[in-house]
C-alpha cells in the first residue's frame, strides 16, 4: 500500500514567493497526522526566480516519500496547477484533496471539521481565515474575527494554535455555513472533485487561468444542488496576494517579517 492511499493531498501552487510555499508545506506536515497519509503536491508555474532558488534547501524539511514536485517551463496560471495536482492525486489514490494557495499556514486540528462535513453530505468546504477576500460578495462571513473575539492578524505559531483551539472547542464539528467560499483553500473528496469536473481532463475550467476559477466551479456545483460552505471549527491562516502582488491585498492580509520563524 502506498503512503498516499486514501490519504489527504495538499496542492501547493508556486509562483515565486518560495519561502511562503515552503512554510505552507511544512505546516501541512506538522499539523496533519501521519495516519491521514498526508501528501503535498507542489506545482511551480514557471516562476521567474525558479533558477535562483536553492531547491535542496527548500526541499530539505519535507518528507521525500510524501512530497511530489512539478516544475513547468511555460507559465499557464493557477488553474493548470490545481488541475495537474488533482490528476496526480487521482493517480496516487488519495481520498481528499485541498486546492490551496501557497501563502497559507495550517494549524492544529485544521482537518477535523472539514473532513467530518465532507463525510456527512457537504460537497465542498473551507475553513475560517483572517483574509477571505471578496468571496460571498465581500460579506466577510468567512472571516475568523466573527468566531474569535478580539482577533488580531498575527502569524506567530502560538497565537495560531490558540485561535485554532478556541474555534474547535466553541463550535460544533458538524456546523457548516452554506455560502460560497474563498478559493484560497477549498477541500473535497477526490471522487467528488472528479464527479464535478469541468470535463474529463479538467476539474476547474481551464478558460479561467488565474481568477474566477473557484467561482465558476462553485456556480456549476450549486446548480447540481450540491452543498458548499465554510466550517467555523476549522482555522487556516492566509497571508493573501503574496504571489499576485500588493494591489490584490484585502481585509486581513499579512506578510512574513521573519522568513525563518517557526510554523
Amino acid at each position: 500500500m502506498s503512503v498516499s492511499t486514501n490519504g489527504i493531498a495538499f496542492i501547493n501552487p508556486l509562483y515565486n514567493a518560495f519561502a511562503y510555499g515552503r512554510r505552507a508545506a511544512m505546516s501541512f506536515f506538522k499539523h496533519t497526522p501521519e495516519e491521514l497519509n498526508p501528501i503535498c503536491i507542489t506545482v511551480d508555474d514557471c516562476s521567474p526566480l525558479y533558477a535562483k532558488q536553492d531547491w535542496d534547501y527548500w526541499l530539505e524539511p519535507l518528507p521525500a516519500d510524501r512530497h511530489i514536485f512539478q516544475h513547468f517551463e511555460k507559465n499557464s496560471g493557477l488553474t493548470r496547477s490545481w488541475n495537474w495536482g488533482l490528476k496526480k492525486a487521482r493517480e496516487l489514490g488519495c481520498r481528499y484533496v485541498i486546492a490551496g494557495n501557497s501563502d497559507i499556514l495550517f494549524t492544529p486540528g485544521w482537518y477535523e471539521g472539514l473532513i467530518w462535513n465532507l463525510d456527512h453530505g457537504t460537497q465542498l468546504v473551507g475553513p475560517v481565515t483572517n483574509a477571505p477576500g471578496w468571496s460571498n460578495r465581500n460579506s466577510q462571513r468567512q472571516n475568523v474575527r466573527n468566531y474569535y473575539p478580539g482577533y488580531k492578524v498575527n502569524d506567530d505559531p502560538e497565537y495560531l494554535s490558540q485561535v485554532a483551539s478556541h474555534v474547535k472547542e466553541k463550535y460544533p464539528i458538524d456546523q457548516v455555513v452554506n455560502i460560497d467560499i474563498n478559493g484560497f483553500f477549498t477541500v473535497s473528496t477526490l471522487d467528488q472533485w472528479w464527479k464535478g469536473a469541468f470535463d474529463k481532463n479538467h476539474v476547474f475550467n481551464p478558460g479561467h487561468k488565474l481568477t474566477g476559477n473557484e467561482d465558476e466551479l462553485q456556480k456549476r456545483w450549486l446548480k447540481k444542488g450540491w452543498k458548499i460552505g465554510f466550517v467555523p471549527s476549522s482555522f487556516v491562516f492566509h497571508y493573501r496576494a503574496v504571489s499576485r502582488g500588493d494591489r490584490h491585498k484585502h481585509t486581513g492580509w499579512s506578510r512574513l517579517n521573519d522568513l525563518y520563524k517557526d510554523v
